[in-house]
């Protein structure tokens, strides 16, 4: 699933990269992705939400700047990937704290992972982030999406056809929206 978006992001971040902007409409997916590219570099995954803040801590929540306040104290070698972060790059103390932060990020092995459908940077930060596109599922990814549903229900197996005829149908849809229809 998605192996050269994996491998785009992973050496983004070999090459120093410390602020990646990667769109997508599946926030799931994504999150599988970086998850596999920070196993992959030794890092941890802290995710954030302006909801529910820091990873396990709940620290930062309220506000981008908050977020990235509660990032500046965590020291091991880690993935930040903020979920929310496109709706408050308007914020001038928020983009200020995060242009602050990067020279930091390097020195502790740690980078910020921007996930939004759309992601339009602030003219400050343009220059700083490499970007990224997660893909729409192929025949491959669909196919291997099926069959784990399929095992799942109480189905019996389904026709090899069946099968095929679904995932071109779902071609061209997200894995969400291929499971739903």
């Amino acid at each position: 699933m998605s192996r050269n978006c994996s491998d785009e992001l992973r050496e983004l971040l070999r090459s120093g990269w410390r602020l990646v902007a990667f769109e997508t409409f599946e926030e799931e997916r994504a999150l599988q992705v970086l998850e596999r590219v920070a196993k992959s570099g030794s890092w941890k995954l802290v995710p954030w939400s302006v909801a529910r803040g820091l990873g396990e801590s709940g620290q930062g929540s309220g506000s981008l700047d908050q977020g990235l306040a509660a990032m500046g104290a965590f020291a091991e070698p880690a993935l930040f990937v903020l979920l929310d972060a496109h709706r408050h790059l308007g914020d001038p103390m928020a983009v200020r704290r995060l242009r602050d932060l990067l020279p930091a990020l390097s020195e502790r092995r740690q980078a910020v992972v921007l996930v939004a459908p759309v992601i339009d940077l602030p003219m400050e930060l343009v220059r700083e982030a490499g970007r990224v596109e997660l893909p729409l599922p192929n025949a491959r990814d669909l196919t291997k999406l099926f069959r784990r549903l399929l095992e799942r229900s109480s189905e019996e197996a389904s026709d090899p056809e069946q099968l095929d005829d679904a995932v071109r149908g779902a071609l061209g849809l997200t894995s969400g929206e291929a499971v739903r229809v």
